[in-house]
C-alpha cells in the first residue's frame, strides 16, 4: 500500500511539473501582453503589476493594424480545413473500401508528401500563383495548404473508416441508398471522431504554418502569426504587441478543441481498448 501511495505521489508531482512546463510559456506571453512597457525587460522579472489592455486596443481596435490579419488567418485555415475534408473524405472512403490498381502506391505517395519538407513546394507554387496572378490572395495560400492538408486528412480518416464494418455499407446499398447518402448520412456519423481529429490536426497545421503564408501572402492577407514579425525592427522589438499577437494566436485552436473535444477524445482513444 505504501509503495502504491509513493508511486501515486511521484506521478502526481511529475504531472504537475509537466503541466507547469507547458503552461508557463502561455502565462508568460499573456502577462507580457498586459504588462506596462517599462516592465517588459526588467531583471529580475516583475510578476506583480497593474495590468493594462491598451496593447490589445492598439493591435485590434485603434488603429487595429492587425485585426484583419487575425480574420485572414481564420479564413485561410478554416477554408483550407473544410476543403481538405470535402476532398479527402470521399478519397479516404475509396481507399478504405475499394481495392484498385495502384492503391498502395498512391497511399505511399500521400505519406511521402507528409514527410517532405514544406519549403520544397514553395518555389513551384510561387511561380504558378504569380503566373495566375493569384499571389497575395487567400486562394494562393489555401491551395498551397492542400499539398499537406489533403494527404493528412486521407490518412487519418481512412484509419477510422477501416474500423467501420463493411456490412453497414452493404445493408445501406441493398436498401436503396445512393453513394452520397451512404457517405454523408450513414458512414460520416460513425466516423465523426476520426473526422474531428482530422479537421483539428489540419486546422492546427494550417494555423501554425509560417513558410507558406510568408511566400504567398502580403498586407492584410497575412495571418496574425506572420504579421507579428512587424513588431521586430532594427531599433528593437515591441514586446507588448508581440505578446498580444502571440497570445491571441493560441485562442482559435483552443476554441476548436473545446467545440470538438468530445469527438477528439473518442478519436484519439479509438482502438485503445477492445471488448
Amino acid at each position: 500500500m505504501k509503495r502504491d501511495t509513493m508511486i501515486n505521489i511521484i506521478a502526481a508531482v511529475l504531472l504537475i511539473i509537466i503541466t507547469v512546463v507547458f503552461l508557463f510559456p502561455i502565462y508568460w506571453t499573456f502577462q507580457l501582453s498586459v504588462k506596462p512597457p517599462q516592465l517588459c525587460l526588467t531583471n529580475p522579472p516583475t510578476f506583480f503589476f497593474q495590468p493594462t489592455l491598451d496593447h490589445y486596443v492598439y493591435v485590434f481596435i485603434d488603429p487595429g493594424r492587425n485585426a484583419m490579419n487575425l480574420v485572414s488567418g481564420i479564413i485561410e485555415s478554416s477554408v483550407a480545413t473544410l476543403l481538405a475534408f470535402f476532398l479527402g473524405y470521399p478519397a479516404s472512403y475509396a481507399f478504405s473500401r475499394f481495392n484498385f490498381k495502384g492503391r498502395a502506391s498512391l497511399m505511399f505517395w500521400y505519406l511521402s508528401l507528409l514527410l517532405t519538407p514544406p519549403v520544397i513546394f514553395t518555389i513551384p507554387h510561387y511561380m504558378l500563383m504569380t503566373t495566375l496572378n493569384l499571389r497575395g490572395t487567400y486562394a494562393s495560400v489555401i491551395i498551397l495548404f492542400q499539398t499537406f492538408a489533403i494527404p493528412l486528412s486521407i490518412w487519418l480518416m481512412k484509419s477510422f473508416i477501416d474500423g467501420i464494418p463493411r456490412e453497414i455499407d452493404e445493408a445501406a446499398l441493398l436498401d436503396g441508398s445512393g453513394w452520397g447518402r451512404l457517405l454523408f448520412t450513414i458512414i460520416l456519423p460513425l466516423a465523426a471522431p476520426g473526422v474531428a481529429v482530422s479537421m483539428a490536426f489540419t486546422f492546427i497545421f494550417c494555423w501554425n504554418n509560417l513558410i507558406f503564408p510568408l511566400i504567398m501572402t502580403e498586407g492584410p492577407t497575412k495571418p496574425l502569426s506572420l504579421a507579428t514579425f512587424e513588431y521586430f525592427t532594427v531599433t528593437g522589438a515591441t514586446w507588448n504587441y508581440i505578446g498580444v499577437c502571440a497570445f491571441v494566436t493560441t485562442i482559435p485552436p483552443l476554441i476548436l478543441f473545446l467545440i470538438l473535444r468530445r469527438y477528439i477524445v473518442r478519436g484519439l482513444t479509438f482502438g485503445a481498448v477492445k471488448a
